[in-house]
């Protein structure tokens, strides 16, 4: 467990990356296609032909390849411009957040703490982001690929540009009725 302050360092980092909802008053400057995969798993589920079996755990984490993520912008309809931009950061920002991935997993892997990743000054920001539970992106499986839920969408989406593999927390899987 963390101590109170790692905690505290933990909170701080994860405050600068904040995602809230789009709000309705968002300036609509270009319509987005709407992403096949994602189109068919949502008509499926509205139309009842999925099962559901909620994850085993609260946070079941596991490594996945960021373009099995789908859905991360369907229901949006803003311009790239804005989309990069929408939370007062830059699409450089946000690449630059996710290029730290490879080395946050490689120093946890050589069985440096999350904890004490965070506090890193260069490391910190990624692994507050990608690596701590509460805020991993959260996605539903669809056979053998993922359903955005909530939370990163700029971080998938810088990820996806990257071509690496990013922890989420799966909520559970999907199901043909069939």
């Amino acid at each position: 467990t963390p101590t109170a302050e790692a905690r505290s360092e933990m909170d701080q980092k994860t405050e600068e990356f904040k995602e809230p909802f789009y709000s309705a008053t968002e300036e609509v400057t270009e319509i987005k296609p709407k992403a096949d995969l994602y189109g068919q798993f949502e008509k499926e589920l509205f139309a009842d032909k999925l099962d559901f079996q909620k994850s085993d755990s609260e946070l079941e984490e596991r490594w996945v390849n960021s373009a099995d993520v789908h859905g991360v912008r369907y229901h949006d309809d803003l311009s790239d411009e804005k989309f990069w931009s929408h939370h007062g950061n830059s699409k450089e920002r946000y690449m630059e957040l996710a290029s730290k991935i490879p080395e946050v997993k490689e120093q946890m892997d050589s069985g440096r703490s999350l904890e004490d990743i965070v506090t890193d000054e260069r490391l910190g920001p990624c692994a507050a982001q990608y690596f701590k539970p509460d805020n991993m992106v959260k996605v539903y499986q669809y056979g053998d690929k993922y359903m955005f839920d909530s939370d990163g969408r700029h971080r998938v989406m810088a990820a996806q540009e990257l071509g690496y593999e990013i922890p989420i927390n799966l909520r559970g899987v999907y199901t043909s009725k069939n």
